[in-house]
């Protein structure tokens, strides 16, 4: 399942990468919380929709647009 940057405000266009909680590989569980953005008024959660194995290439300051695939969970057989 792969987990688009959502649209927090009708102002920004763009969110930067703060913290990333979910690591490369390992296993999440639905709800938790894989990054932390930074829009123009406050830091946002993206969380898990589903558990499974986190895939992502983003690092902290990324700039990331609006609707664009942040990262992607994977079941274990999909490795």
């Amino acid at each position: 399942m792969k987990i688009q940057i959502e649209r927090y405000n009708n102002n920004d266009d763009h969110v930067v990468v703060v913290e990333i909680l979910g690591l490369n590989g390992k296993q999440v569980c639905e709800g938790d919380v894989l990054l932390l953005v930074e829009t123009s008024k406050a830091v946002e959660e993206v969380l898990a929709p589903v558990g499974g194995i986190i895939k992502h290439n983003i690092n902290l300051n990324d700039q990331l647009k609006v609707g664009v695939d942040c990262c992607e969970i994977v079941s274990e057989s999909e490795i």
